[in-house]
């Protein structure tokens, strides 16, 4: 293919990583996007059709300008407010559309190994996917991993924490109604610091289990989020791989 038209249909996207939604989800820093890897269907058949001498570089190129000419005119339509020229561009490029996809149907259909081509490109695009996705579920995973690790040593220096207060807080007074053999207030206070104790880690308990349903509605809602921002930009991808074959086939 020509240099013009490898640089009208290469579609290099360096997609811009997506924020974290909260502080446990994924970095995706460190996965290189690219939404759409391989060619296109279109760029397969058009490649076909240059090496093949179906068409030139300059058909090509000219394909596109009438296209890109059209679409101007129709633009200028729609701003002059002159409906009827509005309608009949609309129906020039319909056709255009129309006929030209029909011949690269005719095309296809009488080159098998084109055929075959467009079937490994096929392939090709949906091995990329699988593997971001795969790559993308292995951070999500290692993500969670190291917070639940990193938050199992908070809440144990917290609990360890608490419950040395607790002890301390009796601790004095224990001491002294032991020194002064007043069983009765020793073992008072002894079972109102384990009431006290154990009161605490019903709390933690609590703590944890609301915490986990919070955590997991964060961690769904970030998934959403980066689901939402990966389709969109995927879209565009589509978006400006056509703008750059419009016309053309």
């Amino acid at each position: 293919m020509g240099n013009v038209i490898r640089k009208m249909l290469s579609l290099v996207l360096v997609v811009a990583f997506l924020p974290s939604v909260i502080a446990q989800e994924v970095d995706l820093d460190n996965i290189t996007m690219e939404i759409f890897s391989g060619q296109t269907n279109k760029e397969v058949v058009l490649d076909h059709m240059l090496n093949s001498g179906e068409i030139t570089q300059n058909e090509a190129e000219a394909r596109q300008a009438v296209f890109a000419n059209l679409r101007e005119d129709l633009q200028a339509a729609k701003d002059a407010g002159d409906e009827a020229e509005v309608a009949a561009i609309r129906e020039t490029l319909r056709t255009v559309r129309t006929s030209r996809r029909e011949s690269s149907q005719v095309y296809i259909g009488a080159n098998e190994d084109l055929q075959a081509a467009i079937a490994l490109a096929k392939a090709e695009r949906k091995t990329a996917r699988q593997a971001f996705n795969a790559e993308l579920k292995v951070e999500r995973k290692a993500a969670r991993q190291a917070e639940n690790s990193e938050l199992k040593v908070e809440r144990k220096a917290a609990a360890q924490a608490e419950k040395e207060g607790i002890r301390s807080g009796y601790r004095d007074g224990m001491q002294a109604a032991k020194a002064a053999g007043n069983e009765a207030a020793f073992a008072s206070m002894k079972e109102a610091r384990r009431a006290d104790l154990d009161a605490a880690k019903a709390a933690r308990k609590a703590t944890r289990q609301a915490q986990k349903v919070e955590l997991k509605a964060e961690r769904k809602a970030a998934r959403q989020a980066q689901k939402a921002e990966l389709k969109a930009a995927r879209k565009a991808a589509r978006k400006e791989q056509k703008e750059h074959l419009k016309g053309v086939l």
